[in-house]
């Protein structure tokens, strides 16, 4: 059996090491970690850190004792500037320990990396999500050397919903509830059974009750949340037992949540938590919880929710969309998908719940139900590349002797695709994500030895219920007379057709829509060249859809304004509906509500805006006099000159036009300072959330 090693940070070394009672897990790791003789080092760096502490009794401590642990020496020399470069900027002294400690499991010299500082987490994550999977907090690594080293057969856990009155408190489970809160008995009895509220809860096969959340609805005149909205999750109680071995049931709670709030249509979940529980936080963060406030002591997360498709943003990856939006994800025409075919015996494995009659649906009688965690590994030896992260998976279960057979039955979207050259490179690149112990790798390792291995890991976006079966695969085109033994790409039209087809409880293929309005001159065009910046959207232009339809130059749109408004507005419709790009999930048209036709204002009907299915409109404005010099200056329109006073007056009379048409069409009318660029795009990232 190859020999991990694992590098243990500061926080880590003095919880094993104070003069205290020291937490079941820790014990627990350092327990498996002696047992199995595996590598605990410190790094070199650990003693400047340690000198840090301000309690001198502790550091005295830890110091006399960080010899008892293989010491890991750093690269030398190594340059501050490219340590910047890699890992983000310094603000505090330890800093620069963390990113030499980063550096080092970087390079490779151990494994993993365990800490409980979620500053090292976060800077891992940005530098690649491969990185990320080896920094471990304590409890992970304890489930990774129990899956190392004591594999036990694969368990199905199920979350299941059961009412507060249900469950037996004096269970030990509730013990440590108990201490941190000496009224939870009184609590329980007096909020929980009383009310009857909700519970989901897991139980593992050996441990009994290993998982819980408590939750209930609430609303925006009744809520703790800093942001009021009108339905609203809050979850109560979320706790996993300290007992639980080898799987991530912290991850299969927090997905029931994503689920359940995704299917019926909540606006935003939240919880509070107190600012030591590093681990819940940081996986509350990844997967785009928000810290807004405190109540009291606790801190309060949220995350909003929505059925709107995501639109692509220029700064961050699909991949990372995905996970900050989970379970909706990023389809437009730069997503590339790919077909995966995976064996009745390893779908089985990675998908207990699609195997096990006995297991219950963790949506209370819906048919979809995702799998044990969110985050996945498939391995393979398939020669195809995959495209880049955020890229669709649809995985086909071949010929089966049990149900259901020959079928895509799940939906994944691409994190990264590391090749594998050893056992050691295995272990290393999935993080113990991977459903088999090391035995078991080591046992498909030598079915062909000599050839590498593709760790692929994913999102479980949703599991297809019912399954898209072989017959109808051959009537989309994507299989012809059999099925593909590898992996293959899927062409995009037909894609289409497959999401449609997968019933997902939010439409990717939707597209947002915005109206930017505002009177000539207020300096929409720039306002629109420094948003995309930011974001990917299409931008069309009313003058521009006008001499489309009309099939003139769009230089002559100064001359449309003296043309029949009604007509002008019908030809805009066609224009649009010509042009609209139908795999943008954003596209922004940029005109006017009111139009100065030579005989005074004219104002665009409600209807026009409804054609053309806007969804949010933003009327942009600035200082009549910045106004006034825009149109002066702009030799490239023939406009009417206004007086200042004028200007300011149609700007009153082109929102108050806005306003109604918002009203009219029941949507949301947002006044934005058109230097407001940050305020816009807020605008945008929120009505994908509402």
């Amino acid at each position: 059996m190859s020999q991990q090693s694992y590098l243990i940070d500061t926080n880590i070394l003095i919880e094993l090491e104070d003069d205290h009672t020291v937490e079941e897990v820790y014990l627990a790791f350092l327990a498996l970690a002696n047992k199995y003789k595996v590598n605990i080092y410190v790094h070199e760096t650990a003693r400047d850190d340690l000198l840090q502490d301000r309690d001198e009794k502790r550091r005295d401590v830890s110091l006399s004792k960080i010899g008892k642990y293989n010491i890991l020496k750093g690269q030398r020399g190594v340059d501050i500037e490219k340590l910047k470069n890699l890992f983000g900027s310094m603000k505090k002294r330890n800093d620069v320990v963390d990113m030499k400690i980063l550096h080092s499991l970087d390079q490779g010299s151990v494994d993993f990396l365990v800490t409980q500082d979620k500053g090292i987490h976060q800077r891992a994550q940005r530098f690649s999500s491969d990185l990320a999977r080896r920094v471990l907090f304590i409890n992970d690594a304890k489930d990774l050397l129990i899956q190392t080293y004591e594999p036990r057969h694969v368990r199905f856990c199920h979350v299941e919903k059961v009412e507060a009155q249900e469950i037996d408190i004096s269970n030990t489970f509730f013990d440590s509830l108990r201490e941190g809160y000496p009224k939870f008995n009184t609590w329980w009895k007096e909020k929980c059974i009383r009310e009857h509220r909700s519970c989901w809860v897991v139980y593992d096969d050996y441990d009994g009750l290993a998982g819980l959340i408590v939750w209930k609805d609430e609303n925006k005149s009744n809520t703790d949340a800093v942001t009021k909205l009108e339905k609203i999750l809050k979850i109560c109680t979320f706790k996993v037992s300290s007992k639980s071995r080898g799987i991530k049931l912290g991850e299969l709670l927090l997905k029931q949540v994503f689920w359940y709030a995704q299917r019926n249509r909540y606006n935003l979940v939240y919880l509070t938590t107190y600012e030591d529980q590093t681990s819940l936080i940081s996986l509350l963060e990844y997967y785009g919880f928000v810290h807004l406030g405190n109540k009291g002591k606790e801190c309060i997360f949220e995350r909003k929710f929505s059925s709107k498709p995501l639109c692509r943003l220029k700064d961050t990856n699909s991949f990372d969309q995905a996970c900050q939006s989970y379970p909706r994800f990023l389809f437009d025409d730069e997503t590339r998908s790919f077909g995966i075919p995976i064996k009745e015996d390893y779908h089985d494995i990675l998908y207990p719940d699609l195997y096990d009659p006995r297991q219950k649906s963790m949506f209370d009688s819906k048919s979809k139900k995702p799998g044990n965690t969110i985050r996945k590994v498939y391995l393979c030896r398939a020669q195809s590349k995959l495209g880049p992260p955020g890229s669709l998976l649809f995985f086909y279960k071949g010929k089966s002797k049990n149900e259901p057979s020959q079928c895509i039955t799940v939906l994944g979207v691409l994190d990264s695709v590391k090749t594998a050259k050893s056992i050691a490179d295995l272990m290393r690149f999935t993080g113990g994500r991977s459903v088999y112990s090391e035995d078991e790798l080591r046992k498909k390792w030598n079915e062909s030895p000599t050839r590498p291995m593709k760790v692929i890991n994913y999102l479980l976006v949703s599991y297809i219920e019912p399954e898209i079966s072989i017959h109808e695969l051959v009537s989309f085109g994507i299989i012809k007379k059999h099925p593909q033994q590898s992996i293959y790409e899927i062409p995009h039209e037909k894609v289409k057709k497959l999401i449609k087809r997968a019933k997902l409880d939010f439409d990717p293929m939707t597209q947002n829509i915005i109206a930017v309005t505002g009177i000539s001159g207020v300096g929409k065009t720039t306002f629109l060249e420094k948003l995309s910046e930011r974001i990917i959207f299409q931008h069309l232009t009313g003058g521009n859809l006008i001499a489309t339809a009309r099939k003139t130059s769009p230089d002559s749109r100064d001359q449309m304004r003296y043309m029949d408004i009604d007509e002008n507005q019908r030809f805009l419709i066609e224009g649009f509906h010509a042009l609209r790009d139908q795999d943008s999930r954003l596209i922004i048209v940029d005109g006017h509500v009111i139009i100065d036709n030579g005989n005074g204002l004219s104002k665009i009907n409600s209807e026009v805006f409804k054609e053309i299915d806007v969804n949010i409109m933003i009327h942009l404005e600035a200082d009549p006099n910045r106004i006034f010099n825009n149109r002066l200056k702009d030799e490239s329109r023939n406009r009417p000159i206004f007086s200042v006073d004028i200007l300011k007056e149609h700007q009153d009379i082109s929102r108050a036009q806005a306003e109604k048409i918002s009203s009219d069409l029941g949507i949301k009318l947002y006044v934005i300072d058109c230097d407001d660029i940050d305020g816009a795009f807020k605008v945008i990232q929120d009505s994908y959330l509402e």
